[in-house]
């Protein structure tokens, strides 16, 4: 989505009353929601000096919010269930100036961190903000992205994902077939829980004999279910720690092949420590 989306005429008409007349707006997006999480048609429009929030439905009719941007700072997006909200620094505590919900989030996003750049900086001027799309689809890239994933060769990561399983192949089909005979398994229990019922505890000529049969066999299926759950767990760990160890090799591996300069800071051991961290996280 544009950062300067062109609000409705209620909306502009209602602007003027908050901004000078040689004043324009610079940053224009809609706000989906309002304080309570109900949908709404509000708009978040930012100026030089302002930051003003309009609500414009029945709900909430002709209700502004005007801050000042002298006295705000630290913008950033809050993530919570099911929406996302802006927070900022209102004269030293932490206020809401606005909800929305998660199909806005990378543009409040981008405009979070392009004010933050600014007031960090004391920059006077709104820098033009334009965001980054792809040259083949025009869909907006992913937040700190420049790959679209409409445009990727699929087939080219799939044939990078099969040379890196392929040693692995004979793992990965024990796995599959003990999924497959533990779901048989887990199929063939209720039958037997309708034949106990219908044929034995139910009927007239249910004979003890049976009944052992097919408790005895209800049993074997629960075991038998619990060590294939079991035998599968322990090849989908072993699986997962040759496919992690082997990413872990290659990465290392660009690493060493980057030309490292002695005077740089941050080294191949400590970027793939940090990098080990971030996937744990």
């Amino acid at each position: 989505m544009e950062l300067k989306v062109e609000p409705p005429r209620e909306i502009k008409q209602r602007i003027v009353s908050f901004i000078d007349n040689k004043e324009e707006y610079r940053i224009s997006v809609p706000v989906d929601l309002n304080k309570k999480g109900n949908f709404t048609s509000g708009w978040m429009i930012i100026t030089k000096n302002k930051l003003i929030i309009i609500y414009g439905n029945q709900e909430q009719p002709k209700k502004e919010n005007v801050y000042k941007f002298k006295k705000l700072s630290n913008f950033k997006v809050k993530d919570d269930t099911g929406h996302s909200q802006l927070e900022a620094q209102l004269e030293g505590q932490v206020t809401v100036i606005c909800h929305f919900t998660t199909s806005l989030r990378s543009t409040y996003k981008t405009v979070v961190n392009y004010l933050n750049q600014l007031f960090s900086k004391e920059i006077a001027v709104f820098p033009e903000i334009k965001q980054k799309k792809c040259p083949e689809c025009g869909r907006v890239y992913p937040d700190d992205s420049e790959t679209c994933p409409a445009c990727i060769d699929k087939w080219n990561i799939g044939r990078r994902l099969w040379k890196i399983m392929r040693p692995y192949l004979k793992l990965i089909l024990i796995s599959l077939i003990l999924l497959w005979l533990t779901t048989g398994a887990s199929l063939i229990q209720p039958q037997l829980q309708r034949i106990l019922v219908d044929d034995v505890l139910q009927a007239e000529s249910g004979s003890f004999r049976m009944l052992i049969l097919i408790l005895t066999g209800m049993l074997t299926l629960r075991i038998f279910r619990m060590g294939m759950t079991i035998i599968r767990k322990r090849v989908m760990t072993r699986l997962g720690g040759n496919l992690g160890k082997d990413l872990r090799q290659q990465v290392y591996s660009k690493f060493n092949n980057c030309p490292w300069n002695s005077s740089q800071k941050e080294k191949p051991v400590s970027l793939l420590i940090e990098l080990t961290e971030i996937q744990v996280q």
